[in-house]
């Protein structure tokens, strides 16, 4: 709230990464907290992903995978919310079921982070670069990116590397790097 009067981009944002915790907000909140709640979400302050919960989407079933997307159906009935952005962290990668799971619900857009390298493959050529990712039929598909941001901090080699790299605000260094290296997408 101390930041509403401020412009537009230096209003501050929430991202929840997945549904289980508005989830549990709403049960819990009372009715003026939860009307703030869906006022933010309606107006942009929050933005909602698709996922239920993180997931190791590769040990789930066809039926599981769509399971994720349930609650962002009742969500969009009782609340007219728009969601068409899914988020999955954490994990060491996405299996190809999740996509039509996805496409189906109406799903855009899936942002990914993985583990790093030495838990999920080699993650880290796709850093930075959107793609679409199509479902095994060829019918579905989403546009994709893989943010680097989740193992910043976990391994002592890449905190090492970091520290020496990122010396002061990380994020914009980042930012001023695919700068100096041409980065070709706008997003």
């Amino acid at each position: 709230r101390r930041t509403d009067d401020y412009p537009g981009p230096a209003r501050f944002r929430w991202l929840p990464e997945c549904l289980w915790a508005v989830e549990r907000y709403l049960a819990e909140a009372d009715e003026g907290r939860r009307m703030d709640f869906i006022d933010r979400v309606k107006s942009g302050r929050i933005e909602l992903c698709a996922l239920y919960g993180n997931a190791l989407t590769g040990l789930y079933t066809g039926e599981e995978l769509f399971a994720l997307t349930e609650y962002t159906h009742h969500l969009r009935r009782e609340y007219g919310f728009t969601i068409d952005t899914a988020m999955n962290t954490d994990v060491p990668g996405c299996t190809c079921g999740l996509v039509p799971a996805l496409a189906q619900c109406g799903i855009k857009y899936l942002s990914m982070s993985p583990n790093p390298s030495h838990r999920g493959g080699l993650t880290h050529l796709w850093y930075d670069r959107p793609f679409y990712w199509s479902s095994p039929s060829g019918a579905e598909r989403i546009l994709c990116w893989m943010a680097m941001g989740y193992g910043w901090f976990h391994s002592r080699l890449k905190a090492k590397y970091l520290l020496e790299r990122y010396e002061q605000n990380r994020i914009v260094q980042h930012l001023e790097d695919l700068e100096r290296k041409n980065y070709p997408y706008d997003l």
